[in-house]
């Protein structure tokens, strides 16, 4: 073995495979074999490989369907092993069994995330996006709705919006250097000058029709929907951050919802004056049954009831509590005033406390100023209940003289009070009084350091937690089909900008070839180490 220069995990997997053609009669037999009844895909790679070196076909290889070794691979979720088909026979990527199904439809069949993503990203990039929309004769091939919804396949949605991202050069489109995996230009010496950015597969519906399809069902959740709705539980990075949501999220808001939105905050302000003046005007008569007193309060106090009722067509949405509770005291203070009951005034205050923090929600309109109010939300909800806690067991009375621990409860206590911690200072003395002073001090500049160190350790916690759950919630005011376009055009700079975000804030800091590479090494570096201990033994 070491005269013939064989390292010996060569030569065990050489004796396996041996054995398995055996079993198997053949070695096309012993392929289909190891992908169909092998589960161990470091094994399985290996093993092919060996039997691919030893004469077998793998591009004509097929089994009882029609499936090529990449379908067999794609359905058993093997990305080292697809990624050495794809590289070895590029034509198996549009390879078809019997019923029509390309590979990557094999994989999002049957749930591979993996392997869809990588199958997506080594496809033309025109070619993969045709694959969820529908022509004129038939439907999509894959559903992008379906995947949207049930929100498994995270990666090859990931895979699908880079492919909606289309480079052009000044050159002719038909030019064989335009059709190009999906972003494999970014490694181009001639850089697009422009690009495509297609939005149309996002509005599609379940059969992959676009709005301007003659066929198209109507139905509210689109694609995007369905996207906004799992961002704003999960807060995906890579698809917040994605330039094609951005840029479709920007031109929805700047189409659509921001001048509705702006309405939307008129209307909630005049709502909040109107009930602010029915008080005010109620508070100065001695009845506030009387309405015959003051001429319009019967106005204010039946626009106050009526704006009440707009919210029961979202009443299961959890972030609407807020609006129901506000609403619901509104409704609560009129009613124990027709029964002439005190607790209209307490019902009447909390009734003003709480719509007025729900002007807060209308903060995404502005970014710098939602960012903030979201991030101090986070702050007060996490850290102040802490404070709270410490500063409610403080509140008891110590009383104690000798104990060191009580003396230095006792000095807190006295800080948060306010209040001496002796009643003469004469009677400590001058030394008792400055050590007093220090001790208060140091208590003072250690409580306020934690509490900048927490909140600062806070902030930068949530800061981008809030950035993403902005672009989150301005997603779901968005989701309306309405100025739809396929797509539009975006210069370079537009595209790169995004791009540069897009890879600062990713969370998947490295691409399928890396994971590869790791799965290929994982076994033969374990290998070579028990070889280097043999070679040191002596002979």
């Amino acid at each position: 073995m070491r005269e013939k220069g064989i390292e010996r995990d060569q030569a065990m997997d050489s004796v396996r495979v041996q054995r398995l053609i055996k079993v198997c009669d053949t070695k096309e037999n012993t392929v289909l074999y190891l992908l169909e009844e092998w589960n161990y895909e470091p094994q399985v790679y290996r093993f092919i490989k060996l039997l691919r070196d030893g004469g077998v076909d793998l591009a004509t290889l097929r089994d009882f369907v029609h499936n090529t070794a990449l379908h067999l691979a794609a359905k058993n979720n093997y990305v080292a092993l697809a990624e050495f088909l794809v590289t070895s026979y590029p034509g198996m990527l549009l390879a078809t069994n019997c019923q029509g199904e390309l590979p990557v439809e094999t994989a999002i069949a049957h749930g591979q995330d993996d392997v869809g993503a990588f199958l997506i990203r080594r496809m033309d990039h025109r070619r993969a996006a045709r694959l969820f929309k529908a022509n004129q004769q038939r439907k999509a091939a894959i559903s992008l709705m379906r995947i949207t919804e049930k929100f498994t396949l995270q990666k090859t949605i990931l895979a699908v919006l880079d492919c909606l991202i289309s480079p052009r050069w000044p050159h002719p489109p038909c030019l064989p250097s335009d059709s190009v995996p999906c972003l494999s230009w970014q490694s181009f010496q001639d850089t697009p000058t422009h690009f495509y950015v297609t939005y149309d597969i996002l509005e599609s519906d379940v059969n992959g029709r676009c709005p301007d399809h003659p066929q198209y069902e109507f139905t509210p959740k689109s694609c995007y929907y369905n996207l906004a709705k799992h961002c704003q539980q999960t807060l995906n990075k890579d698809i917040l951050n994605h330039p094609v949501i951005q840029m479709l999220t920007s031109r929805k808001w700047e189409k659509y919802a921001l001048f509705w939105f702006r309405v939307r905050t008129l209307n909630y302000i005049i709502f909040l004056s109107v009930f602010s003046s029915s008080m005010i005007l109620a508070v100065q008569l001695s009845d506030p049954l009387d309405y015959k007193a003051l001429k319009g309060r019967s106005v204010l106090d039946t626009w106050c009831i009526v704006m009440t009722l707009e919210p029961h067509e979202y009443m299961l949405d959890i972030f609407n509590y807020l609006d129901l509770s506000g609403y619901s005291l509104i409704l609560a203070t009129f009613i124990l005033r027709y029964f002439k009951e005190d607790l209209q005034w307490i019902f009447g205050s909390l009734a003003i406390l709480v719509n007025f923090i729900g002007i807060f929600k209308y903060s995404i309109g502005l970014r710098e100023t939602g960012l903030y109010i979201k991030c101090l939300a986070t702050v007060i909800y996490k850290d102040i209940p802490r404070f709270l806690i410490v500063f409610s067991l403080l509140r008891n009375d110590i009383n104690c003289t000798t104990d060191i621990a009580c003396v230095m409860v006792a000095g807190v206590m006295t800080w948060l009070e306010g209040s001496a911690v002796v009643s003469n200072v004469k009677s400590v003395g001058m030394l008792g009084a400055f050590l007093i002073i220090i001790f208060m001090m140091a208590v003072s500049i250690i409580l306020l350091n934690i509490l900048i160190a927490q909140l600062s350790l806070t902030y930068e916690m949530v800061q981008e937690e809030s950035l993403l759950c902005f672009t989150a919630r301005r997603m779901q005011a968005n989701c309306r089909k309405k100025y739809f376009i396929p797509g539009e055009l975006k210069t370079k700079e537009e595209v790169e900008d995004l791009m540069h975000i897009f890879k600062e804030k990713s969370d998947t800091k490295q691409f399928f070839s890396d994971k590869v590479k790791q799965i290929q090494q994982r076994f033969p570096t374990t290998m070579k180490v028990n070889i280097n201990k043999l070679n040191d033994l002596p002979k």
